[in-house]
């Protein structure tokens, strides 16, 4: 059975018995479900359509997140600690307060991120885009 926790009630947000992880957690996105405070730890979300997801406060941390489409996504006061987020794009979306600690960010595209009060410590930002 795939479901998605609630980090902090320990609810279940969703479940699938026919999804994968990925699969449902794109489903969940595009019918406009919120997935604030999903326990999304080391989940593998390689290439996942996230346009527009609420993660508020989601914990990501060690996701893959790589070439994720992350455009728009309400990401303010989540864990993105140690996550895997090469060539993800993240247009736009708001990383206010988040954390990105050690997370790996090359070729992330953070064009119109707002990143204000968001943790950065040993985060790979050298080859991030910003423009």
């Amino acid at each position: 059975m795939t479901k998605i926790i609630d980090w902090k009630t320990k609810e279940t947000i969703i479940e699938d018995p026919n999804l994968s992880l990925k699969e449902l957690v794109e489903k969940t996105v595009k019918e406009g479900i919120s997935l604030a405070y999903a326990n999304l730890s080391c989940a593998d979300l390689r290439d996942a359509k996230l346009k527009c997801a609420n993660l508020y406060g989601a914990n990501l941390t060690s996701a893959d997140l790589r070439d994720a489409e992350l455009e728009n996504a309400d990401l303010r006061e989540a864990d993105l600690g140690y996550a895997e987020l090469d060539y993800a794009n993240l247009y736009g979306a708001n990383l206010k307060g988040a954390d990105l600690g050690y997370a790996d960010c090359s070729y992330t595209h953070l064009c119109g991120v707002d990143l204000s009060k968001t943790n950065v410590t040993g985060a790979e930002l050298e080859k991030a885009i910003f423009y």
